[in-house]
């Protein structure tokens, strides 16, 4: 996509018409999490969320952010970037420039943690051990599911890491 803007695209396929169209008809998810960020000129949350089935939910979220929020690099792991630890202030610094995306981090990660203490609530049988009645989903998903926080945490130790996909 990049390449394509690079080279003068303005217009994608499938247009955001047709996106939209394919969300109304197919979305079968509960409870989705759309965020929307205070400066984002390129934002379309809420023809996002009009374009949902009501039946599914949706959650608006809005954060102090812009459209590239999401992609802030933290400057004490960018590789290639002088060493920021030096500089004086510099956790102040750090802390300033990923004030934004550690509140999106936190906000994702209570969404994923609600979601899945909500999936994984054993069904009530009126008496005997609770968790007897649990389905075998439920029951792997209590034991082997990671908290949204760890996983996260791995996720940005595999990036710090310099590895790529």
């Amino acid at each position: 996509m990049l390449g394509s803007v690079a080279q003068g695209a303005s217009e994608f396929k499938p247009t955001p018409a047709e996106i939209k169209a394919l969300v109304g008809a197919s979305f079968a998810g509960r409870e989705p999490l759309i965020v929307q960020f205070s400066d984002d000129s390129l934002d379309e949350s809420p023809e996002l969320e009009q374009a949902l089935p009501r039946a599914v939910g949706a959650r608006r979220l809005q954060l102090r952010g812009t459209h590239l929020t999401p992609l802030a690099l933290d400057p004490t792991a960018a590789a290639g970037v002088p060493p920021v630890e030096q500089l004086p202030g510099a956790e102040q610094l750090r802390g300033a420039l990923l004030a934004d995306v550690d509140k999106l981090c936190d906000e994702i990660a209570d969404y994923f943690e609600a979601a899945v203490a909500s999936a994984a609530t054993p069904p009530t049988s009126g008496g005997g051990d609770a968790g007897a009645d649990a389905s075998p989903d439920t029951v792997v998903l209590e034991a082997g599911a990671a908290e949204p926080r760890e996983a996260c945490a791995a996720v940005e130790s595999w990036y710090d890491s310099g590895a790529r996909l």
